[in-house]
């Protein structure tokens, strides 16, 4: 169960550099702009000089010092000049030894020092300009590679090593001090607050004065974001502060938030998701409380980094491995087929992707074929069901007889070029390899199995597949001769004629034409227009001005258009409404690559420029994530199936039908609630959107409903029947969804309704518990009206649950005072009003019908047993030390989650504790059993979800993929896991339960099968 939304603002990382000087650089600034003016008053010039450089823009300012560009005139060029604010007198000791040590370095990732002097009393400091941009924008400017992360941070890594040897502690160090110059270089700057290493001082001592700054107080330096433990208390530079600085900062990039604003664990566990286990621990040392811990040199991180990353992860090898206990499943595995592997555990997937990388799927499926049938053994059984959820891919038998320089994937065909200039294509029914044509420049596909195939003197010839081989199409003029640029490699495009044929054409502009030839579309980067076959417009839509041309395709039929930005929005448009539909993209814009439709256009096909391919019914449908990367291109086959290339130009293809995982639904904000029957399935999030998608197609539902307020949320989904009822900022709100009618409940505008259930009421109407955020109120809500059954008369106090009898003619509500209210339904009388839990927050509330009790859980960490009807108290049951989160109730037993992660199970009749339940590290918010009561799943903050087996201790399948907490969750009728997540997404599960090993073997069989 999730928490009403946090009132306490988020914590915000500061990056405000601290400094002993509180002088700024605007007075610098203002005495700049006077030189200007009398330089162009009486020298005729309008550039002020300082010493012998004609200062030009001003290119940043920090809290000691003022950075512009200026002209060396001497040397005759470019230059950086740094004037510190403090005096001249106050600074020289410190600019006289930063110039020293750095003019002593004279290595390529430390800026170099050419001058020190003084200028109208500030010290100042010329040294070399670099081109570029700082390591914070450039992290920030698009989603790098771990590899690009890596080598910059190893070359900013030897700046600072470079600077210790050389007697100097950075203490500032953080990405915006830290410059990428145009050609790769990284360099580390901006030394305005160095000291001096002291090589008798004990790492993290405090002193009272620092020789080096200048500064005469313990005063903290340095940015409040990125400095160590011991530097905030005002001790000895040394260089394992840089090294906390520089391990803080890597950290950060890796796992794309800071990890000081949450808890240890939480960065931990993101950490080891996104880097190899290397860096992990390199990282995890460099962040230690204790200076001495973190080692004095640079040397362990930088021998991480530059370490050659295992082939296994260079090719996402390890992206297939669902969490930490499918890892320790695999090492075990590997133990029994003999194979030697590291004694610490890899990482499991990044968060961001539950999705594998290709090679390394098949080789993990092949160890698991190889084992003995009758092996059921925990390890090996885990690893089977991390597989069986991940989308699976089967690997083609398109063998190339030589290397391939280019890559085309088409319909029904792959074409590759050699070094030789030879065309060679695979039919990907039969997949069977032959030789097309040779001299070939460039190669293409296109449409219905057809290629074109470009020679060296531009000529261009469109080729299609017959019973006798490859044919050129079209008997007049087999070989088209076109305009091609000397420069261009493959500016061709193919298109489909309305005859059938298949014409060649030099690629002016973006147009597509439907096979049929009853649609065209052209797009312009402001603009897509729809035309038919006779050249009628059908609809034109506005585009942002981006000034990049929108990816465009068009179902088989015609049906539907697809207009994909890279910018992060998908427009698609359809015949039969004439309508146009947008949806968010889930991938970083602007990073589109390729956009396109299946045959029929209910799905789409998107592909980034760093490998990741996505499938997604259109209409905020099922989502799913093929591959994390490597990928080249792709295409549909059909509704179905998708064929792709990586980068090894081998081929691979997914059964979408066949997936067991996947996204329901992409919301714009936090989901915080999933509801799900055998027919839809419903989401809503903090922002007042509402989808409800078929189950069976995975297609949205376009129920009309009625317009909230902007970003009122929408706290509650729950499905009664054919009614969808939402509880959120604006009350109660209501649909049947099978009609799309809305329901005639009473106004709620105004009041903020936390939690809602259904009841009956007097007459036998349906009737619905409505808890009060706002103020402790509980309402009976109908079509009538809203009537307050209770209304707490304490300010501040809001419902945190409400809960019905199982006849539905009994309220229960607990408050954040940590008060039960029982309440007869018919009557509104007033049955108990307890301190359930005293000094503290009730949390939870529900009833268990197999032991007459209602049953609460609170911030006091106890669980309380009340006896039913006379709310008498049973002994509380002690879960933990803090709040209790999350609570589920089935057949007399309890099942809890606390904010320490932990699971319990407690049997409600005896009031003991059967069970605990070990695996979560982070706070459990959700908790939900089975229909059955022999499973139930948890969520916690961490964006992990597990299905359990209640009568075992560990995870049974861990669900990992979201990238936040997971908020919600739910079973379906069919067994089907829904999970709702603070990542704005609702993702899918179909575990296999007490599938056997021989039968999950026998599905990786027919994903790992190579023809």
């Amino acid at each position: 169960m999730r928490e009403p939304p946090a009132v306490d603002p988020a914590v915000a990382v500061d990056t405000t550099t601290w400094s002993s000087d509180e002088t700024g650089s605007h007075a610098i600034d203002r005495e700049l702009e006077r030189e200007l003016v009398r330089a162009a008053l009486f020298d005729g010039t309008a550039a002020p000089r300082i010493g012998r450089f004609a200062v030009g823009e001003r290119l940043g300012a920090g809290a000691s010092s003022v950075v512009y560009a200026a002209w060396d005139d001497r040397l005759a060029r470019r230059v950086a000049v740094k004037i510190f604010v403090a005096s001249a007198a106050a600074a020289h000791d410190h600019v006289q030894r930063e110039a020293r040590a750095l003019a002593q370095l004279s290595h390529r990732n430390v800026v170099a020092v050419y001058e020190v002097g003084d200028w109208r009393g500030h010290a100042f400091i010329a040294m070399e300009l670099i081109s570029g941009t700082t390591l914070a924008r450039w992290q920030a400017s698009r989603r790098r590679s771990i590899s690009e992360i890596v080598d910059a941070y190893l070359q900013a890594g030897r700046g600072l090593e470079a600077a210790h040897q050389a007697g100097l502690v950075h203490r500032d160090f953080k990405p915006a001090n830290v410059m990428v110059a145009g050609d790769g270089r990284v360099v580390v700057t901006d030394f305005g607050l160095a000291g001096s290493v002291e090589a008798t001082a004990e790492a993290g001592a405090p002193h009272a004065s620092s020789p080096a700054s200048g500064i005469t107080t313990r005063a903290a330096i340095g940015t409040p974001a990125y400095v160590a433990p011991e530097q905030r208390r005002g001790a000895t530079p040394h260089p394992s502060a840089d090294i906390y600085s520089f391990s803080l900062a890597l950290c950060e990039v890796l796992i794309g938030w800071h990890p000081m604003q949450r808890d240890e664990a939480l960065w931990h566990t993101a950490l080891l998701r996104a880097a190899p286990r290397r860096i992990y621990e390199a990282v995890c040392t460099g962040l230690a409380r204790q200076p001495s811990a973190r080692g004095h040199t640079m040397a362990p991180l930088l021998e991480a980094l530059t370490a050659p990353p295992r082939r296994g992860w260079q090719r996402g090898a390890l992206l297939a491995l669902a969490g930490v206990a499918t890892v320790t499943a695999l090492v075990e595995i590997k133990q029994h087929l003999g194979v030697t592997t590291p004694a610490s555990p890899v990482p499991p997937v990044p968060p961001q992707f539950s999705a594998p990388l290709l090679p390394t799927v098949l080789r993990k499926i092949d160890a698991l074929l190889a084992l003995p049938s009758q092996r059921d053994d925990v390890a090996s059984t885990a690893a089977l069901r991390a597989l069986l959820l991940a989308p699976l891919p089967t690997e083609l038998g398109c063998a190339w007889p030589a290397p391939l320089v280019g890559f085309a994937l088409g319909d029904g065909v792959a074409v590759g070029l050699d070094g030789d200039g030879r065309v060679h294509a695979c039919a990907l029914d039969r997949e069977e390899v032959s030789l097309v044509a040779g001299g070939a420049r460039c190669v293409l596909a296109g449409p219905n199995g057809t290629i074109a195939v470009i020679d060296r003197d531009r000529h261009a010839r469109v080729l299609r597949p017959t019973g006798e081989g490859w044919q050129a199409v079209g008997e007049r003029e087999p070989e088209l001769t076109l305009d091609i640029p000397p420069q261009a490699r493959c500016p061709v495009e193919i298109e489909p004629e309305a005859d059938g044929a298949v014409r060649g054409a030099a690629l002016r502009g973006v147009k597509v034409t439907s096979r049929s030839g009853q649609i065209s579309v052209i797009a312009t980067p402001a603009e897509v227009r729809i035309f038919d076959g006779g050249g009628v417009e059908l609809s034109a839509r506005r585009l942002p001005d981006h000034r990049l041309y929108p990816l465009l395709d068009i179902s088989h039929d015609g049906s539907r258009v697809l207009a994909a930005e890279l910018h992060g929005q998908m427009r698609w448009w359809q015949a039969s409404t004439g309508r146009w539909q947008e949806e968010r993209l889930h991938f970083q814009a602007p990073s589109l690559r390729r956009a396109r439709l299946s045959p029929s256009g209910t799905r789409a096909l998107l592909l980034d420029y760093f490998g990741s391919l996505e499938v997604r019914t259109l209409g905020g449908g099922r989502v799913a994530w093929l591959t994390a990367g490597s990928i080249t291109d792709a295409v549909f086959r059909d509704d179905d199936t998708v064929i792709a290339s990586d980068a090894d130009h081998r081929l691979w293809r997914w059964d979408l039908a066949a997936q067991r995982s996947g996204v329901a639904a992409i919301h714009d904000r936090a989901v915080w609630s999933v509801a799900s029957n055998a027919d839809i399935v419903a989401s809503s999030d903090e922002g007042g959107t509402v989808i409800v998608s078929d189950r069976r197609r995975g297609t949205p539902l376009h129920v009309p409903l009625l317009a909230a307020r902007p970003a009122a949320a929408i706290y509650r989904t729950l499905l009664d029947g054919d009614h969808l009822i939402l509880a959120g900022d604006d009350g109660l709100r209501g649909w049947n969804w099978r009609t799309g009618a809305a329901l005639p409940l009473a106004d709620g505008r105004g009041i903020r309704v936390w939690d809602v259930e259904a009841a009956i009421a007097a007459d036998g109407s349906r009737i619905y518990l409505a808890g009060g955020l706002a103020r402790g109120a509980l309402f009976l809500w109908n079509a009538t009206g809203r009537t307050p059954a209770y209304l707490d008369p304490r300010p501040g106090v809001r419902v945190a649950d409400v809960a019905a009898s199982p006849d539905g003619k009994t309220a229960a509500m607990v408050d954040s005072a940590g008060r039960l209210l029982v309440i007869e339904i018919a009557s509104q009388r007033l049955i108990a009003a307890i301190d359930a839990h005293p000094m503290s927050a009730a949390r939870r509330v529900a009833f268990d019908p197999a032991t007459s009790a209602i049953v609460t859980t609170g911030d006091d960490g106890c669980l309380r047993i009340w006896s039913f009807p006379d709310v008498a108290s049973r002994p509380p049951v002690r879960i933990t030390t803090g709040p209790v989160y999350a609570l589920d109730v089935h057949d007399g037993h309890a099942i809890t989650g606390s904010y320490d992660g932990s699971v319990t199970l407690v049997d409600l009749a005896t009031g003991q504790i059967e069970r605990r339940y070990a695996g979560h590290d982070s706070a459990v918010r959700t908790v939900q059993f089975r229909a059955d009561g022999r499973w139930f799943v948890t969520g916690d903050n961490a964006g992990r979800a597990c299905l359990w087996r209640i009568d075992a201790d560990d995870c049974h399948t861990w669900l990992d993929g979201h990238r936040a907490g997971v908020l919600g969750a739910t079973f379906a009728d069919d067994g089907t896991i829904f999970t709702a997540s603070d990542d704005a997404t609702v993702r899918y599960w179909q575990p296999t339960y007490d599938l056997p090993n021989d039968a999950m073997l026998a599905e990786l069989a027919r994903h790992g099968a190579r023809r």
